[in-house]
């Protein structure tokens, strides 16, 4: 593949204009592109995320309360809303924050994964034993099957090229997918405020859940 074709694109591409999609409606998701889920240190969010470093908690977050949305309401229970300003967003991500990326900000995919079935176990969650446990994987066609039956992903990107990817060593949240002849396009929410389409060159594993 040609170099400028991986790029990570914002907006939908003409190439994949009319391919089929595969997997969750946008509607279900624009809510993680709020201000609230978004990773940054913009004084004007005043949401105190570290910004640098904590995509992976900002990431396990989402896909917990999608999962709990739409699926099973008990996977998040017992939530102490005044703990930061009524605001349920920071304070699932502070939550996990000190379990996925301590002491420094940066996770690996064992961190993320430890980090979920710490929350499983905790008070905070009243899910039944031995659902949605997360694993990792290097297989997209198990990406592709969680996300054609509803269930969101946690993907690796891998590239530091910013002229391929802007985000380097990043972690986003795949919830649909489109291909075109032999190429597959993601589409991820990037923590960053875009449902933004990434080249799956751009994937190094990731974490599903098992359903």
């Amino acid at each position: 593949m040609k170099k400028d074709k991986a790029k990570v694109i914002l907006l939908k591409p003409r190439f994949l204009a009319g391919l089929k999609e595969y997997g969750i409606d946008d509607v279900k998701v624009r809510i993680y592109n709020r201000k609230q889920w978004i990773n940054s240190t913009k004084t004007e969010y005043g949401y105190g995320y570290l910004g640098f470093g904590i995509c992976g908690s900002v990431c396990t977050a989402i896909c917990l309360s999608y999962l709990n949305n739409n699926f099973d309401n008990q996977i998040i229970v017992n939530e102490p809303y005044s703990f930061v300003d009524g605001n349920f967003a920071k304070w699932l991500i502070h939550l996990l924050w000190p379990k996925i990326e301590p002491p420094i900000p940066g996770s690996f995919a064992g961190d993320i994964i430890r980090g979920i079935r710490w929350f499983y176990r905790s008070e905070y969650s009243n899910i039944e034993k031995g659902k949605f446990l997360p694993y990792k994987s290097k297989d997209s066609a198990e990406y592709k099957k969680s996300i054609r039956d509803g269930y969101p992903v946690i993907m690796r990107l891998n590239s530091l090229d910013k002229s391929i990817s802007p985000y380097g060593w990043h972690w986003v949240v795949g919830y649909k997918y489109m291909e075109n002849q032999e190429q597959t396009f993601y589409q991820v929410i990037d923590t960053w405020g875009n449902l933004a389409y990434i080249d799956g060159k751009l994937i190094r594993h990731a974490i599903c859940f098992r359903y």
